[in-house]
């Protein structure tokens, strides 16, 4: 720093120095009314964990503050925590939004910690979702050219599925998130995860057909 920068230090009632485990503890975070939290990341999978030390599983930076912090805002009243990423690499040939982390990636921040996760595509809202809408929701913003294998990666992971009489099938709409879910929700074209009813006898009856 200047000296005119310590010159306005020195002595000054208004600035506290504080150590970190006072100043990153999420306790004392969450005092904080309506606290917002903005970390950076390099990697978020369909569970929302965020690998924000790792590149392609190699070891590249610290935690820094990013859990504590995280954390905090969800404890905080009316808090909110965003992790932040480009969609792609820098040469947009890699998805940063994937499946699984690479291999030797380290969790920064746990899927249930994640509130919400941004892109240049828009904003995915984790907090208290279900592994589906999870995966949906990260999806729709992952880069376009990406979206469509994503969504068939989505699938046989089991994460994205629509059930048509006991038939899996692919719908590249399942990438678009929807409010609707269930039955009803199928039959009107939407991506929806539902389970046929069975009469009683009928699957002995059909094994037997």
């Amino acid at each position: 720093g200047t000296n005119r920068l310590y010159g306005w230090l020195d002595e000054n009632v208004g600035v506290e120095f504080l150590p970190v485990d006072f100043v990153n503890d999420p306790r004392v975070i969450a005092q904080e009314r309506e606290f917002v939290s903005i970390n950076a990341t390099t990697e978020v999978d369909f569970l929302g964990q965020a690998a924000s030390e790792t590149i392609a599983g190699k070891y590249y930076s610290g935690s820094g503050g990013q859990a504590d912090f995280a954390k905090g805002a969800m404890l905080a009243h009316g808090g909110q925590g965003f992790i932040v990423l480009r969609s792609t690499t820098s040469d947009g040939t890699v998805s940063r939004i994937v499946p699984r982390l690479a291999r030797g990636s380290v969790v920064t921040t746990l899927k249930n910690t994640v509130d919400k996760v941004v892109t240049e595509w828009g904003v995915a809202d984790l907090r208290g979702r279900s592994l589906t809408e999870r995966a949906r929701a990260l999806i729709s913003i992952a880069h376009p050219d990406f979206r469509e294998q994503l969504t068939k990666e989505a699938v046989h992971m089991g994460y994205l599925r629509e059930r048509v009489w006991g038939y899996l099938r692919w719908r590249p709409e399942l990438t678009a998130a929807s409010g609707r879910r269930g039955p009803r929700a199928a039959r009107a074209g939407r991506g929806a995860g539902c389970r046929p009813r069975w009469r009683r006898g009928s699957r002995a009856r059909a094994r037997a057909a």
